[in-house]
């Protein structure tokens, strides 16, 4: 499975060589492929490349939502930060509700060092879900500030 985002980079470079344009599904799936055998910074790479001003809300959402996880698992809070803004900004118009709590979540996980505790809790919103109040728990631990 390790070698599955390598395959994903594979596909999505057959679609472009084919003059084929990747959707969000197919930016976004390698995207995560790459996040989650610890290549972010092709994730990284690929989001620049995947968002596209036609992209409906829930579409550049998707895109984002992957970029974050690269951030997160980069531990840039201040870039995971400035993409949560912007998928706060689209959540309004978009379908899918639910991926503003995921997104919240994702960027409290960038923040969650040492350095920057309280800016992880800056982050939990009014109505948090359980994953974002772990994520505040675990940045009091870090904090030592019970």
């Amino acid at each position: 499975r390790s070698f599955q985002w390598q395959d994903a980079l594979s596909i999505l470079a057959t679609m472009l060589e084919d003059l084929i344009t990747p959707d969000s599904v197919a930016y976004s799936s390698t995207m995560l492929a790459c996040n989650k055998a610890g290549r972010w910074d092709l994730s990284l790479k690929l989001l620049e490349k995947a968002l596209r001003p036609d992209y409906k809300p829930d579409d550049a959402i998707s895109v984002l939502c992957a970029g974050l996880g690269a951030y997160a698992e980069s531990r840039d809070w201040q870039q995971a930060v400035e993409r949560l803004l912007q998928i706060e900004m689209l959540v309004p118009r978009a379908q899918a509700k639910h991926w503003l709590q995921d997104a919240q979540s994702t960027a409290m996980f960038a923040a969650l060092q040492p350095s920057t505790w309280e800016q992880c809790l800056a982050l939990l919103p009014g109505e948090a879900e359980l994953a974002s109040i772990g994520c505040a728990v675990r940045a009091c631990a870090i904090g030592r500030n019970w």
